[in-house]
């Protein structure tokens, strides 16, 4: 899995000092990718997407942008993606879609913009390693509830 490349993250014990000295630090956890595994990777950064050409496995692409020209390329050849279509989290094989979740009711939950991204990388982690989708479903719903509980819960 890569969730992204900080473009101005550095490791500089290791001379790692720019985004593509990063990127070729982290493409090695997709060159590792064995025919039967699957990388999970961010399709909205260029660099992480470029990285599933380097994949031997399947790649399950997520993305909470709508229309993403990365993961609709990567969808109409019959692969992966987790994505964001019509208010709900859907895992999409071509041009099938199965819904996971309601944002309207994940957004009473608390997860906001910069967990969603996090929240789509684990479900297409979870999908990835060919969980049942009604599993996934229902680890959402709750994680959604426990959340919701969390936030109602009134301190003295």
């Amino acid at each position: 899995m890569v969730t992204g490349i900080d473009p101005n993250a550095t490791i500089p014990q290791f001379d790692i000092a720019s985004a593509e000295q990063m990127y070729t630090l982290l493409r090695t956890r997709v060159d590792v990718v064995l025919p039967e595994g699957a990388a999970v990777l961010d399709a909205a950064d260029p660099l992480v997407a470029k990285m599933a050409s380097l994949c031997d496995g399947d790649v399950v692409f997520y993305d909470a942008g709508a229309g993403s020209e990365v993961v609709d390329a990567h969808l109409a050849t019959g692969r992966r993606a987790v994505v964001v279509r019509g208010g709900r989290i859907v895992l999409a094989t071509g041009d099938r879609v199965l819904p996971v979740a309601e944002l309207s009711r994940l957004a009473v939950g608390g997860v906001g913009e910069h967990r969603l991204d996090d929240l789509l990388a684990a479900i297409a982690a979870a999908w990835a390693l060919d969980i049942n989708p009604d599993l996934i479903r229902t680890g959402v719903e709750t994680l959604c509830a426990v959340q919701v509980e969390a936030n109602e819960t009134v301190v003295a």
